[in-house]
């Protein structure tokens, strides 16, 4: 039985082993294949002009001497421009769905964003109940309703009292 762990980087912290146009690939691909319903969808070329917004979910495993590599989602996280950090493209590949991992992605995702900014802002398509459950449940509020889109919204305060509740349900 081999070592296996869970690295989530951006388009350069995976070099070496992978090259820039590697990951932007494997991503292009997961959303391509994993991201359902996705209108945008991401070529290499424009995820390498925008490195810092793209984070790669990457199972490694390393057996009888030698490194596997399993891509399992993606996500991106627009932190310039607007007032608030942007989560955006959150995938999953459909056989590691249902575990928790997702959960685990977004609160990574939000983590990192609410360091950056003051608020962070998720747009999800009303069909997609999953991404709504995960989304409400850490926290996020909806803030907006339309055929198109659901517009939810965490601020840090959010995420303190989030963490709080947490604790106290474990009596730490």
């Amino acid at each position: 039985m081999g070592v296996k762990f869970i690295r989530i980087g951006r388009l350069d912290e995976f070099n070496p082993p992978f090259t820039r146009k590697e990951i932007a690939e494997t991503i292009a691909r997961l959303i391509e294949k994993h991201g359902d319903g996705f209108v945008n969808k991401k070529t290499p070329e424009q995820i390498i002009k925008d490195p810092a917004r793209y984070f790669l979910v990457l199972l490694i495993e390393f057996d009888d001497g030698a490194f596997k590599f399993l891509p399992l989602g993606c996500f991106a996280v627009n932190i310039v421009k607007q007032p608030c950090a942007l989560l955006k493209s959150v995938v999953i590949r459909r056989e590691y769905r249902g575990m928790g991992l997702g959960k685990k992605i977004i609160e990574i995702a939000t983590k990192y964003a609410l360091s950056q900014k003051p608020c962070i802002e998720a747009y999800v398509k009303p069909n997609n109940q999953r991404m709504l459950h995960i989304l409400t449940k850490l926290g996020y509020k909806i803030a907006e309703r339309n055929k198109k889109h659901i517009k939810l919204v965490m601020h840090k305060n959010t995420l303190i009292e989030e963490i709080m509740k947490h604790l106290q349900k474990l009596k730490i």
